[in-house]
């Protein structure tokens, strides 16, 4: 506890020394070091249950049997020969017992997509997709549009995601981007009294084309796998009527909003306050609120600095 105390009380004669630059620093690392380290955690932590595997090649080189929708123009061997794909498959598993016996695989599949699609709606994906949508095609990432699909061929969500299959256990989207062509396919498998949910993407595009696709880029494959991850884990625990967890991106905004109660809290943010501020023990009366000690003490505590 004296240990504590001392680095408290440290970092509170730092604030005393340079309270602008410090402030405006320990603002830096919450709005970029906390999402960076929570995101990195939630990818690690879905990592440990999901189940996942990646692949690359032509399409003709990829185990693409249990996608049924794929075009003509690339199941001849040839065709796929001279394409450049990436193939992504995900499952998550829960007991059969855990969800309703009074529904059919169809409306359990159904419910999923619903949820899961309305959520994705609210992610930054889908808003990077709206930019490219008409006013007519902008209806489809409503909630009010999602929850009242059955998802059947021609249906489509979040203006780049048409049906183009649909059975009782299996949705399959197909997904058009200049020159990129791809699927989305979501399946519910029961198998010794587990139900299991699997989402396989495979995006390809002519080998002679040199840009890279989104899964190709890094960046943007870590969203995919954090997104599609936590997607799998939030339906089940929808069906099985779990209420809590909340996504990734309801967290982030948290943290924008303590961000921001970060900075005007701080002594160069303008704002007129009380000079009295309630102080944490270790540290001295200098100013500083306790918003801005308790957030400053959390970052440095997350990157292991106490």
């Amino acid at each position: 506890m004296q240990f504590l105390e001392d680095r408290m009380a440290a970092i509170s004669q730092l604030f005393e020394r340079y309270p602008r630059a410090l402030t405006t620093a320990a603002a830096v690392l919450v709005v970029v070091g906390a999402p960076t380290a929570f995101l990195l955690y939630q990818h690690s932590r879905l990592g440990r249950k999901v189940r996942h595997s990646a692949s690359r090649g032509s399409l003709a080189d990829l185990p693409l049997q249990d996608v049924k929708s794929m075009p003509e123009s690339v199941q001849d061997k040839d065709a796929a020969s001279k394409t450049r794909a990436v193939y992504d498959v995900a499952s998550l598993s829960t007991l059969g017992i855990n969800i309703s016996p009074l529904l059919a695989d169809e409306e359990i599949l159904t419910r999923y997509l619903r949820r899961n699609m309305t959520a994705f709606s609210r992610f930054p994906q889908a808003y990077a997709l709206s930019l490219n949508c008409d006013q007519s095609s902008r209806k489809t990432f409503k909630a009010s549009h999602i929850q009242a699909l059955n998802f059947e061929p021609g249906d489509v969500v979040c203006g780049a995601y048409t049906v183009v299959c649909r059975e009782q256990d299996r949705v399959e989207f197909g997904m058009a981007l200049n020159q990129i062509r791809g699927r989305l396919v979501t399946t519910l498998e029961r198998n010794d009294g587990q139900i299991t949910f699997k989402t396989q993407t495979v995006m390809w595009q002519p080998s002679v084309v040199k840009a890279p696709m989104p899964l190709e880029n890094p960046v943007l494959k870590f969203a995919h796998e954090i997104t599609s991850w936590w997607m799998l884990e939030a339906g089940i625990l929808y069906l099985t009527d779990y209420t809590g967890g909340k996504s990734p991106l309801t967290v982030l905004s948290s943290l924008l909003s303590f961000l921001t109660v970060f900075i005007v809290s701080s002594p160069s943010s303008g704002i007129k306050r009380q000079k009295q501020t309630i102080a944490i023990d270790a540290f001295p009366q200098c100013g500083i609120s306790l918003v801005t000690k308790f957030a400053v003490f959390a970052v440095f505590a997350a990157f292991g600095i106490f």
